[in-house]
Formats: C-alpha cells, structure tokens, sequence
C-alpha cells in the first residue's frame, strides 16, 4: 500500500501543507488515512506481529548522525489498519495516562495568580475581564535550532505573526519557553504584561525544577489563545491539553475540533 501511495505522487511522500486546516475524517479509507500518516516519510512500517507481540523488550535506534531521532507524538508514530483502533488508544491515552495532581496543583496555583494579574490590569484601564483572561506562547530555543534550524526567528516576527490575535497590546500573555535571557522576549514587553514561570517560584515550594516544564506546559494551555512553534512535540501536547479542556468544558467550537 505504500508502495502505490509513493508511485500516485511520482515516488515522493505526500507533503504536509496538503493537510493543513484539511486533515482526514477519522474514519476515512485506510489508504487515506495511510498516506497522512506518511507526510514527509519514505521508510517501510515497522509491522507489529506476533514475533514481537511475545519479544521482552523492543529497542527503538536512536543516532542523531544518522537522522534517527525519537521524540515524536505517539499518534504520529502508531498507525491502526481499524480506525476504531485508533481512536479507543487516543481515548486510553487521554482518559488514563495525566500528570500527578502534585503538578496539576502546582499549576493551577499559578493560572490563579495569572487571572488575577490580568483581572487587576485591565480594571486598571478601565476595562473588564471577569474570568482573568489571558494568552499563552511557546517559544522554543535553546538546542531546537540544531534540529529546526528554521524555526528560530526573531522576537519581532513573533510578535508580528501573532498580534492579530492577541489582545491589542493591552493583554497579559504568560510564555513558556526555555529561553534563559528575558531580553530577548522585549519587543513583547513594550506591549503586554509579559510572566513566566520564574515569576512564581515562590509558589513552587517543594517542586522539584525537573518538572519545571511540566508546570510550564500546564499553564500554557490555560490561555484564551495560544501560539505555539512549529514541529515542536511541546507545543502538540499544549494543543492537545487545550483539546482536552475544550471537550470537557464544552467550549466554543468544541464539535468541530476548533481552540
């Protein structure tokens, strides 16, 4: 099947950009939901048989030199021929697998303070915003421009790509990034009420900074409108996170899969 999908797009991969704003039913035709799967990608499936069904441990090759790189999102990686499959492991993931409350709580503390923040700025000029609402970002650095090299722009273009949608430079935006010097994060702080984490350590006491990112991640996709980077695996989980909250809250636009 892979092999025909390759030869009705003249032996190349399909291309993401086919897809954007224009994914597949969940329960399309296999092929269809194959060749998605297959965005960017040449190599054959690594079929789950009953070899390795009965195997002890299966190793997966990691060599950067080598472009093999593991850190992908789980649906991105399993494929189930039965898209019923497919969606009951999405469900188990989402229903069973969370972060501990010690973090849920953590976070939750934070996203309080947050609300409150943008609460007392906007009473401050003279505008209402009840629920303390706010916008979050991802902004991915550090070691990311060894793997996407393109994704690393200037603050500027941030802000210019995003700005649209925030709140007209009157907002409070909390932004999660790994990214050590705040001087860089400028241009938005001559505009916005601009936190992070590091803004609440003292409501941290006795979290360890391992899971630091965790809280991060959590708050994040608390806001109103989130921007995120581009193929980073921290900015999908945000999005699912935001997912999540839109099913169970039933937020607008939830039916069709809209945040």
């Amino acid at each position: 099947m892979m092999k025909d999908i390759l030869r009705n797009n003249r032996g190349q991969p399909p291309k993401h950009e086919q897809y954007d704003a224009n994914p597949n039913p969940v329960d399309a035709p296999v092929n269809k939901r194959l060749e998605e799967m297959m965005v960017s990608r040449r190599q054959s499936l690594c079929v789950y048989n009953e070899t390795m069904q009965r195997a002890a441990h299966v190793n997966f090759i990691f060599d950067k030199k080598r472009g093999h790189r593991l850190l992908v999102n789980f649906y991105e990686f399993l494929f189930f021929e039965d898209w019923r499959h497919d969606l009951w492991m999405k469900r188990l993931v989402r229903d069973h697998l969370r972060l501990r409350d010690e973090f849920q709580c953590a976070a939750a503390r934070i996203v309080g303070k947050v609300r409150e923040r943008a609460r007392r700025r906007a009473q401050e000029r003279g505008e209402v915003n009840e629920e303390g609402e706010f916008d979050t970002m991802h902004v991915r650095r550090g070691d990311y421009k060894d793997f996407n090299p393109d994704t690393q722009i200037a603050a500027e273009t941030i802000l210019r790509n995003s700005e649209r949608e925030l709140k007209a430079g009157r907002g409070t935006i909390f932004i999660a990034t790994d990214e050590t010097n705040k001087t860089f994060f400028e241009p938005f702080m001559r505009h916005y009420d601009v936190l992070f984490l590091s803004d609440f350590e003292h409501l941290l006491e006795g979290v360890s900074t391992n899971y630091y990112n965790f809280l991060d991640m959590l708050v994040a996709s608390k806001g109103r409108v989130f921007f995120g980077t581009y193929l980073s695996t921290y900015t999908s989980y945000i999005n699912r996170l935001r997912g999540y909250h839109a099913q169970k809250n039933k937020l607008p636009g939830y039916k069709k899969g809209e945040l």
